[in-house]
């Protein structure tokens, strides 16, 4: 299986006890929906190893795994930090209004006053909201994924508009980037 393939579901926070069991970080909100599990792929050494899935149970926030060959505690010690990884074809459905953040990668942006901006490189993920990282003529522009900055996101186009203030791109391209794209 490769990363193209897969989206990265979370990590291996640390062992939990002696006989091999793990506990997970998931990144979702409902990491209750991820009980089921059958297989899971742990990122080891880049490249990413199936494991089969014993036992999924909640723990606390987290998800306290059993998986198969993983027995000791030393065995689970060197999954610690490992990313977990779960085919795309995984992923819940969503309704059509949502959508899920790697879905954006690659995605072209329109500004309502400056025309074309750039692709999406990828996304970084902060507390408050998560951000575009668009590529501007060599330069990373961050935009904020929110109403006032992207109005509008279209996945069956694969564009999204935003409505950026004025100056926003030059303070990331030092001001040598004057001229508009129409």
């Amino acid at each position: 299986m490769n990363k193209s393939s897969c989206f990265e579901l979370g990590y291996i926070l640390k062992p939990f006890g002696t006989n091999g069991e793990l506990v997970a970080v998931l990144d979702t909100e409902t990491p209750e929906t991820y009980l089921k599990l059958k297989h899971i792929f742990i990122e080891q050494k880049n490249t990413l190893l199936p494991y089969a899935v014993e036992k999924a149970k909640m723990h606390k926030e987290q998800l306290l795994l059993k998986l198969e060959d993983v027995n000791t505690e030393t065995v689970a010690l060197s999954l610690k930090g490992a990313a977990i990884f779960l085919p795309l074809r995984s992923l819940p459905q969503l309704a059509d209004d949502e959508y899920y953040l790697h879905d954006l990668v690659g995605m072209q942006v329109e500004d309502l006053n400056l025309g074309f901006i750039g692709q999406v490189e990828s996304i970084y993920e902060a507390p408050q909201y998560n951000i575009l990282a668009v590529n501007h003529k060599g330069h990373e522009i961050l935009i904020p994924i929110n109403n006032v900055f992207v109005p509008h996101i279209d996945l069956a186009t694969k564009h999204i508009r935003t409505n950026l203030p004025e100056g926003f791109i030059e303070v990331y391209t030092g001001g040598d980037d004057t001229e508009r794209d129409d």
